[in-house]
């Protein structure tokens, strides 16, 4: 993925999350409610609809109010679009998926793996502020974030908020040692991920996860 030509000015950003996502992805066009599994296509005509109800501040149509009760059991009925759901910009790059290694090295050093053998390391928070959004401003919705392991960087609670805010769906790599550290545990409740995969190593092939 080459994202070098894509200049991008550091802009603030909401603190605010929404319930829902709606955001364009490839060919199409999702309805997403984050931290949850699953999404809704409602194709480019109704997603016009939703930004220029989000425009006009008027309240959710009667079929999405009918489709996110269906899908999530969430009951949105008079509710305004623009405070309910975040609306991604369509990217005339078309990038749907991204997996950004937050850095190098890892708490552990189990033999099958290469990463105890090297220097921890990642990028300065303005680097990583601007490559976040390039990312979003190429169009990628979904995000894997890894590493190394990336729950020990320093930077990963700022990395994953930022993300979220910018309307990306987040999934995590890790091997799962500082999931009981309560920021992490804290961050990840209030700002759930969609996939959270952990690595779990045991003494034989067949213990191994």
């Amino acid at each position: 993925m080459t994202l070098a030509p894509i200049e991008v000015a550091t802009r603030q950003t909401t603190r605010r999350r929404r319930a829902l996502l709606a955001a364009p992805f490839l060919q199409d066009f999702l309805l997403l409610h984050p931290g949850k599994p699953g999404g809704l296509k409602i194709g480019r005509r109704r997603f016009r609809e939703l930004q220029q109800a989000a425009a006009d501040g008027t309240t959710c149509p009667a079929w999405m109010v009918e489709a996110v009760r269906d899908a999530w059991k969430l009951e949105v009925t008079d509710r305004p679009i623009d405070q309910l759901v975040q609306i991604r910009t369509p990217s005339p790059y078309g990038y749907g998926r991204a997996s950004y290694e937050l850095n190098l090295g890892c708490n552990y050093d189990c033999e099958v793996c290469y990463l105890g053998l090297k220097k921890f390391e990642g990028l300065s928070w303005l680097d990583r502020e601007r490559l976040l959004h390039i990312l979003a401003d190429a169009g990628v919705l979904w995000l894997k974030l890894t590493g190394g392991e990336p729950l020990i960087d320093k930077l990963f609670p700022d990395v994953y908020t930022l993300a979220d805010e910018l309307g990306m769906m987040l999934s995590i790599s890790s091997n799962g040692s500082r999931l009981s550290n309560p920021k992490i545990l804290d961050l990840l409740t209030n700002r759930r991920p969609y996939r959270l995969t952990l690595s779990i190593y045991g003494a034989t092939a067949e213990g191994s996860l």
